[in-house]
């Protein structure tokens, strides 16, 4: 599976071209996966099955982040926890793949307040970046290299 996520420069580019002539030559049998917010960017890749997601509504973009961040969406943990998380699942519009990243990291210093202050003080670009380079991080100590 090959995702390309968040795309925003028009495919119709060469360079777009060339990167999905060889995409489709050397992933026969595989899934690309491609998102984006631009409706012409997903209409010209012609794809199989095109899916329009939708931003969560508030109160289920809270139950996601609980389930992710606390384990548990019933039963958050003691302290500010509730508090500060409640802050960047509302910057975040609804927006799943951005909750889900922020909630699965949070969960790693559950009995930390001090780091999710931390993490959820920064601006969205500024914390995403943060993720991509933990995760990154951990792929390198768990990759056989």
């Amino acid at each position: 599976m090959i995702i390309l996520d968040d795309i925003w420069d028009d495919i119709l580019d060469v360079t777009w071209q060339k990167l999905l002539i060889s995409l489709k030559l050397a992933a026969l049998g595989i899934t690309i996966i491609v998102t984006t917010h631009n409706e012409h960017i997903a209409r010209n890749l012609h794809p199989i099955l095109t899916l329009q997601l939708h931003q969560l509504p508030d109160d289920d973009a809270w139950t996601l982040f609980k389930a992710l961040a606390f384990g548990d969406p019933q039963s958050p943990p003691e302290g500010n926890f509730e508090t500060i998380g409640k802050k960047p699942v509302e910057k975040y519009r609804g927006l799943p793949l951005a909750i889900t990243t922020l909630g699965r990291l949070l969960s790693r210093f559950l009995f930390d307040p001090i780091e999710w202050e931390n993490i959820t003080s920064k601006k969205f670009s500024e914390t995403m970046e943060h993720i991509g380079e933990t995760y990154f991080d951990e792929l390198k100590e768990q990759s056989f290299f």
